[in-house]
């Protein structure tokens, strides 16, 4: 799943960046994203984040 930061753009691709993101994904809330996860760059929470279909960062 590819998602993206409505704040910043920040594009986060869970199947590139799981592995090496300094806060991984893990599904916890409806949408896949626990609630206390942050964009890495501007510092927004998962209710900024849309998915994006057939784009990858």
């Amino acid at each position: 799943m590819v998602w993206e930061c409505q704040a910043c753009g920040y594009i986060y691709d869970a199947r590139k960046d799981s592995e090496t993101a300094e806060t991984p994904v893990q599904g916890s809330s409806s949408d896949g994203f626990p609630e206390d996860w942050i964009c890495p760059v501007c510092g927004v929470g998962p209710e900024f984040l849309e998915e994006v279909s057939g784009r990858s960062s």
